[in-house]
């Protein structure tokens, strides 16, 4: 199937820049362990990422991919390109102005997302420094992803699928500059928005090839831009909402000693399996969900929904359980050596445990959200996200004294679970998604698959648990996969 094909690619590529990742976040416990100058970096970096799904891959590229798309169809290349050179010119306008600002006032925004470190005046002033460079970051991954969103309209998804890689190997490059912590963390940071401009290059490269240069020209308030701000405003709001989460999230682990970076690391782990299927199948669905709808194919639309969501399962429902059945083993082979010791491994193993059991959740929601997205809308997804929003604050408060920093994890599992089904609820209601019955059998046998799998990896630990740390993992992957592989085909399901 197509979908599946589309999203094989985009996922190898991901792989890929998670390999790297995974070597970059070894480097980084390496030399920073999860104490103050890792929770310094990893602030700093998450500053410039909330803000990066608003004028990024979120709000900005939901609302344009759709127009643009449906411009191509309707003006050919010429009009595609007026309008991407109208919105190019007002992107760089406010994400340059929101830097400069962001900048002046980091002192403040440090105090706000991470108050725990407001009484350690040291602690505060590292971070700000971080922060103030690292969100430069900000303009060039912004245009890498407008860029982005134009190669994905012309279904070419490498440049964009690709540009993480140059990010993860100049982080490496430069993790093993300074000779302490604190120099290790400034130059990490440093690379941030020197591997920003690399991967801005990169994408617009391949734009260029395709459709020549889209140039910077006078901002016109025309039709076409006032329906992209009209759409992106709930899709600003709904990514607020979901940097509000994050921001949440990162105030209460930081009240927890090493929290935030117990949280990182265990994001990590799940993060893999989630970018390789679930952000690689939100990244395909997009653009060809957006060719269906403009051109009132409604059934392919839903046959395409179905295909997703089926195979998204068939991936993420054995990774979630095969991550919950061993995620101590894991977090220890990768992640602990030098600084990072047993007690770190304890808390991001505990982490990710919980995370994992919202895996497939995360995945359903990329599919469901690109079929609002695709269908124009933006307000849907959003009213769903400020439900989400609060469900997610009451549990993480409610659960910390007794869960500490795993209590992020329960709230964000839950949240995830209800926004799936709130989405798929809406998306029927309006006669855009209908599971199939050869669907729901199909998800059944995933299912019980996935808990087979399960049961047998729990008695293999039984047998293994003498081995070294590096054979246990071998064994418990070798014989899930032959186990879940051999009850059905890939064929069989997709």
């Amino acid at each position: 199937m197509k979908i599946a094909r589309l999203a094989f690619g985009v996922g190898a590529l991901t792989f890929i820049s998670r390999i790297l990742g995974y070597v970059r976040d070894v480097a980084i416990a390496f030399f920073l362990g999860a104490g103050l100058f890792n929770d310094a970096f990893v602030i700093a970096l998450r500053i410039p990422n909330m803000f990066r799904s608003i004028f990024g891959e979120g709000a900005l590229n939901s609302a344009f991919v759709p127009i643009f798309t449906k411009k191509i169809k309707q003006e050919g290349e010429g009009g595609a390109i007026k309008f991407a050179s109208n919105v190019q010119t007002i992107l760089l306008i406010i994400t340059t102005i929101f830097s400069a600002l962001m900048i002046y006032f980091m002192n403040g925004v440090v105090e706000l997302i991470a108050p725990g470190y407001s009484s350690n005046p040291e602690a505060l002033s590292l971070i700000t420094n971080l922060g103030r460079i690292s969100f430069c970051y900000i303009i060039f991954i912004s245009m890498m992803a407008f860029y982005g969103g134009i190669s994905n309209s012309f279904g070419n998804y490498m440049p964009f699928a690709s540009a993480p890689i140059i990010l993860n190997v100049i982080l490496i490059l430069f993790i093993f500059l300074g000779n302490s912590q604190e120099q290790k963390a400034y130059w990490l940071t440093i690379s941030l928005p020197i591997a920003g401009i690399f991967e801005m290059l990169w994408v617009m490269y391949f734009v260029y090839k395709h459709m020549g240069i889209i140039s910077i020209q006078r901002p016109v308030m025309d039709s076409d831009t006032k329906l992209l701000l009209k759409r992106m405003l709930p899709g600003i709001i709904g990514s607020g909402i979901s940097q509000i989460n994050i921001v949440v999230s990162t105030i209460i682990a930081s009240f927890v000693a090493s929290g935030v970076s117990y949280l990182y690391y265990a994001d990590r782990i799940y993060q893999l399996p989630l970018a390789i299927i679930g952000t690689a199948l939100g990244t395909v669905m997009l653009p060809e969900l957006a060719k269906k709808y403009a051109s009132g194919d409604v059934k392919k639309f839903k046959v395409m929904q179905n295909q997703a969501l089926v195979f998204s399962l068939f991936l993420t429902m054995p990774a979630s359980l095969g991550i919950l059945a061993i995620a101590p083993e894991i977090i220890s082979l990768l992640f602990q050596h030098g600084a990072f010791d047993q007690q770190a491994t304890n808390g991001a193993a505990a982490a990710l445990e919980v995370f994992a059991l919202g895996l497939p959740a995360f995945c359903i929601i990329k599919i469901f959200s690109a079929a609002f997205f695709a269908s124009g809308d933006t307000k849907t997804p959003v009213r769903i996200a400020a439900v989400v929003l609060l469900i997610n604050i009451v549990i993480s408060i409610v659960l910390l004294p007794l869960f500490q920093h795993v209590a992020v994890a329960i709230g964000a599992v839950v949240a995830s679970l209800v926004n799936a089904g709130l989405l798929g609820y809406f998306l029927k209601r309006k006669s855009l998604y209908f599971c199939y019955k050869k669907s729901y059998v199909k998800i059944a046998k995933i299912i019980g698959a996935s808990f087979l799998m399960y049961l047998c990896i729990l008695i293999l630990k039984n047998f293994v648990h003498s081995l070294p740390l590096l054979a246990q993992v071998c064994a418990y992957m070798s014989v899930s996969s032959l186990i879940y592989f051999g009850l059905f085909g890939f064929r069989k399901v997709t």
